[in-house]
Formats: C-alpha cells, sequence, structure tokens
C-alpha cells in the first residue's frame, strides 16, 4: 500500500468519496492516467476505515488465488509481518468478510479467462459492500479489457476519474551530466 496524505488528494475528490461512504454506492472505481493518485486515495480511506480492511494489489490476488489452486495452499504475510497460510476458500472469506476491500491497479496486464474468473468471483463476494478498484482503464477500455460482465459490476456504483497532472513529475527535474 503506498504512503499516502490528504493534501496529496484534490479536495474534490475527498468530498465524492466521503459522500460515496456516506450513501454507501459501492463499488467505487477510481480511474486516471499514471500519478493522478488513485492508490493514494484508497489508502486514505483503508488506513481510517473503521473495521477490518483489505488491501490487495490485483497482481498479487491473483498470484495467491493460481498458487491456492496448484498448492492447496499460499502463506499470506499480515501488516504487522506475521504470515499466515489460507486456502483459496480461505482467500475468499478474508474477502468477502473485510469491512473493506481494496483492489489496486486492475487491468495493468491483459487478463486471461481465470483471471477474469477469479476477479469477478472476488467483485461478486462484495456485491452491496465497500469496494473500492483501481485502475489506470477508463470505463470503455474496462469492458474491452475484461468483459461486460465484470465493467458492469465494477461500474454499478460510482466511477471516480481523477485527472490532472502526474503528481509524481510535479517536482521532478532532469540532471544534466556532461562528460
Amino acid at each position: 500500500m503506498p504512503a499516502a496524505s490528504w493534501n496529496l488528494v484534490p479536495p474534490d475528490a475527498v468530498r465524492e468519496v466521503e459522500n460515496i461512504i456516506q450513501r454507501s454506492r459501492w463499488p467505487l472505481y477510481v480511474f486516471g492516467q499514471q500519478g493522478r493518485g488513485k492508490s493514494c486515495l484508497a489508502a486514505l480511506v483503508h488506513q481510517v476505515w473503521p473495521s477490518r480492511a483489505v488491501w490487495f494489489d490485483v497482481s498479487e490476488l491473483l498470484s495467491q488465488v493460481k498458487t491456492c489452486r496448484r498448492d492447496g495452499s499460499v502463506d499470506v504475510a499480515g501488516p504487522d509481518g506475521r504470515t499466515f497460510e489460507f486456502s483459496e476458500a480461505g482467500l475468499f472469506d478474508r474477502l468477502a468478510n473485510a469491512g473493506l476491500l481494496v483492489l489496486d491497479d486492475i487491468g495493468i496486464r491483459t487478463p486471461t479467462d481465470v483471471d477474469i474468473e477469479i476477479l469477478t468471483r472476488a467483485v461478486n463476494a462484495r456485491a452491496g459492500k465497500p469496494l473500492i478498484v483501481t485502475s489506470n482503464l477508463k470505463p470503455d477500455e474496462l469492458n474491452q479489457a475484461f468483459g461486460a460482465r465484470l465493467a458492469s459490476r465494477l461500474l454499478a456504483g460510482v466511477p471516480l476519474c481523477l485527472a490532472g497532472s502526474d503528481r509524481r513529475l510535479t517536482h521532478s527535474q532532469v540532471v544534466e551530466v556532461r562528460s
């Protein structure tokens, strides 16, 4: 999970997320180009969530479920550094029973049919429950990459576009070295 600070998130985005939480309009699909603060916004909500919040990088989740299918279980590090062993059913119970689930960076790789099946199962487990999904994919690109079925489920709540410039490049400058 990235380091996060509320002053790095546009005030309009904070107000919108507060509104989504108050009205329980889930899932929240946060999208936009790289460096716009999507993961930062999700991390901030994760940090202040009043009950158990679970964070998964989508690639990590897919890898862990595939490991369970191959080996029967997977070791998962907890926030305190302790390791826990999970079966596939245990992983999905963890997703389903969290107070909040964050799935970070969906769509950074072209999904396989198995990836789509795993993500659909995870999203179905969260129906009507707090779920935040971040992505660089616009809604139409999400539909193209993952199909209408999963896209419909992810976009059923609130798609929130974070626009603007790349925050990571705000203070970067090129250093020129001459030989």
